[in-house]
């Protein structure tokens, strides 16, 4: 039995540690799309089995490999999302171990910018998010904070990421208010 099906058969049933363990052995089989799968798969099965730093690292690399895809398997605005939304799975599975979690913070800030620079509409989740998760670092001169203002968000060295992306983020957050609020 080839190691992805033996992979799949243990997670269908639940044997996340066995499924892990075929997994670990084609993480660089593949395509480049079949190897996000692949760590995908890997990272979910980790954070099955309680084991979240080690998911983070799966993660990174299936953010990493959605940004390394060419135009003709994924449009660029899709890959980049894509991308976020695996560094946002990455931090939150390190947000408990603040090293684990600064030392993503860069790469997670730089993904989040591309998302962000055509603005924020469609990304308010990830927008807050992202403005706590820098806040609670308190790291509010993450490198490549966003410039405020109206327009496309764009790389700066200035301070405040947290505050910045948080209130792009906010411009359409009442739209998710609570009755009554």
């Amino acid at each position: 039995m080839s190691y992805l099906v033996a992979a799949i058969e243990a997670e269908a049933r639940g044997d996340f540690k066995g499924a892990a363990e075929n997994y670990r052995h084609i993480t660089d089989a593949g395509s480049p799309l079949d190897r996000v799968g692949i760590h995908q798969a890997l990272a979910r099965c980790l954070e099955k089995q309680g084991d979240v730093k080690g998911a983070a690292e799966w993660r990174r690399k299936a953010g990493m490999g959605y940004l390394a895809l060419p135009d003709d398997v994924m449009p660029v605005d899709q890959r980049e999302y894509l991308a976020l939304v695996e560094y946002r799975n990455a931090v939150q599975d390190v947000s408990a171990d603040v090293t684990a979690a600064r030392g993503l913070a860069r790469e997670y800030g730089e993904v989040l910018a591309k998302n962000f620079s055509e603005g924020a509409k469609g990304l308010t989740h990830e927008g807050l998010f992202a403005g706590a998760f820098f806040r609670a670092l308190g790291d509010h001169r993450t490198p490549g904070p966003l410039t405020p203002g109206p327009g496309p968000l764009t790389l700066t060295t200035d301070s405040g990421t947290a505050y910045r992306i948080r209130q792009r983020a906010m411009e359409f957050a009442p739209q998710f208010a609570a009755p009554g609020s």
